[in-house]
């Protein structure tokens, strides 16, 4: 039986100049996303699966104690949402799966996956210098938007099969596979130090305004 517990959490911003999320235990069906939000340095809801939940100056730790069966109807899902108002360092350990993360509107210093991954979405803000993407572990299915005027620098070690960068389709590339670095001061490196099974790197939609009727 699939426990249907919520959880609602937060943590005071106070004198906090820098964030630092880490998640582990092996998140899934999770969304993390930039928020305004006075006060707080972040929020997390959380129901069925619920982690546990820490912050200390600055640091929120999130920690999954166990996983469901795989072929559980209901595998719980939780959404964190952190403060615009101070730059952050990601790091999510253990794996993990079904991470959609919309960042557009923080200040991102670095990110990284520890473990293997499969069914990400990152939507990147735009950076300031070299911004490290990092994944340790095999990747399958992950798909990367940035700024379209953001260049990105792409690094697999260990082969890749079913990449897509701005349109150009490689069915396979071998180990050591590098793009040309970046010679602007600002932009992403995305580093895989496993294998890739389905990449796609893609610059963001911009939004189309609203028409206004006569």
């Amino acid at each position: 039986m699939t426990d249907t517990t919520e959880l609602d959490t937060g943590a005071d911003l106070s004198s906090a100049t820098l964030g630092t999320l880490i998640v582990s235990g092996g998140a899934a069906n999770l969304t993390i996303r930039g928020a305004d939000l006075p006060g707080r340095l972040h929020r997390a809801r959380f129901r069925g699966l619920i982690p546990t939940v820490d912050d200390n100056n600055g640091a929120v730790s999130i920690r999954y104690r166990r996983r469901l069966h795989p072929f559980a109807i209901d595998q719980g899902e939780g959404s964190v949402e952190l403060s615009t108002r101070v730059p952050w360092h990601l790091q999510v350990r253990d794996g993990a799966a079904l991470i959609i993360a919309d960042l557009t509107g923080l200040d991102l210093r670095s990110l990284s996956f520890e473990g293997s991954v499969a069914d990400i979405t990152l939507d990147l803000p735009c950076p300031t210098g070299v911004v490290i993407i990092r994944i340790d572990g095999a990747a399958r299915n992950m798909r990367v938007a940035r700024p379209a005027d953001v260049p990105v620098a792409v690094r697999i070690d260990s082969g890749a099969t079913r990449v897509h960068i701005d349109g150009e389709e490689l069915a396979a590339v071998g180990r050591g596979y590098r793009t040309a670095d970046p010679t602007r001061p600002d932009h992403y490196v995305l580093s895989f130090a496993g294998g890739v099974d389905g990449l796609t790197v893609t610059s963001q939609t911009p939004a189309t305004p609203e028409r206004e009727d006569a």
